[in-house]
């Protein structure tokens, strides 16, 4: 049975067809229908991460599954392409004016939100792109860069957070998952298919590089694996990694560094530290309708300062402080957050009292 049959048609399971399918659907189907080729690759991007049945996507969309199904396999008509492109012209307007995702501006995110559009643009012209960012845990890496993904590159961008150090067979069946690939193939048909899912334009993000690595000599081979996705598709590649655990893991295995470090058109690292108005900022953004006093403000500035303190440990006290808020069902009251930052001074050995005025 072939790849195309096994991921099937079927109402009520999750929609599987490779990406590699739709690519060559349009080079061999719709390569002179550059607008249906945008909305196709769109569609298929927006849908697969999410897991959606045919039944769920027709209910979103109000586009008709059977068309969809054969636009999809490239065996659509004339009309069948008329309609798919008229309800899908007006889905894509909708979900990405409602579907933006959110996130504080600060010194951090302008220059990730910037690599990220250089990256795409650069991949777009069939040249080789790829950057390297790293920085603290929690200043915003994640956020921003699955913020680009999801509203500003719909359908040709894909953001990958491995979930644990795996080889080469796992990530190259976390990408067939996400790719609607039929991840039971023999390994090499499964390699050719993940690689063929992936073209110049794209951007491919993963997130937490580390996770690749883990300072053994079969898990760089995973890394280069990855690598050779953009060196062989054209697509962008972006990593996100913490601190300097990746390069530290990198330096002590076998494998030669030089070849992925010479490949970066840039390399980013975020400073640990933010300014005092991105402390400012990200307060508003997350607690609109409380006040930031001077005392609880210096409270952030002392933590944000810390050498074992920085922005990221400021943004994780702000969520632990609403995520505590949420499981009392209510909304988060300054005193939550107080309470959080009390921990946080204690935990960094800093000492501050209120003063009665």
């Amino acid at each position: 049975m072939s790849g195309a049959n096994r991921e099937h048609f079927n109402m009520t399971d999750e929609i599987r067809l490779g990406k590699d399918y739709i690519l060559r659907a349009c080079r061999e189907r719709y390569q002179d229908d550059p607008e249906l080729c945008a909305l196709l690759k769109w569609d298929h991007g927006f849908t697969m991460p999410r897991r959606l049945s045919w039944a769920r996507h027709e209910r979103e969309t109000k586009a008709d599954t059977e068309i969809c199904w054969k636009v999809w396999q490239g065996n659509a008509s004339g009309d069948d392409i008329a309609q798919y492109k008229k309800a899908m012209s007006k889905f894509r307007k909708h979900a990405e004016e409602t579907g933006q995702r959110s996130f504080c501006e600060t010194v951090y995110s302008d220059i990730i939100w910037e690599t990220c559009e250089l990256v795409g643009h650069i991949s777009a012209q069939g040249k080789q792109a790829c950057a390297h960012i790293r920085g603290p845990a929690g200043c915003g890496k994640s956020t921003v860069a699955e913020a680009w993904a999801l509203t500003n590159n719909h359908g040709r961008s894909v953001f990958y957070a491995p979930k644990f150090a795996g080889g080469k067979r796992q990530v190259l069946e976390d990408l067939a998952l996400i790719r609607g690939i039929d991840r039971a193939s023999n390994f090499n048909k499964l390699t050719q298919r993940v690689f063929d899912s992936f073209e110049q334009g794209m951007v491919l993000i993963v997130d937490e590089l580390a996770a690749l690595v883990r300072a053994k000599s079969q898990r760089q081979e995973t890394l280069d694996m990855v690598r050779r996705i953009s060196d062989i598709s054209r697509c962008g590649l972006i990593a996100l990694a913490t601190g300097d655990k990746f390069e530290s893991d990198l330096a002590t295995g076998d494998w030669n560094d030089i070849q992925w470090w010479r490949r970066m058109n840039r390399i980013i690292d975020l400073p640990k530290q933010a300014t005092d108005g991105d402390i400012e900022s990200l307060w508003k953004f997350k607690f609109p309708d409380l006040d930031l006093d001077v005392f609880t403000r210096e409270c952030l500035l002392d933590i944000n300062s810390h050498q074992k303190g920085g922005f990221g440990q400021v943004a994780i006290l702000f969520d632990t402080a609403i995520q505590l808020a949420g499981r009392k069902g209510r909304e988060v009251r300054a005193k939550d957050v107080e309470n959080e930052i009390a921990l946080k001074l204690a935990a960094l050995d800093i000492r501050r009292e209120r003063v009665r005025r």
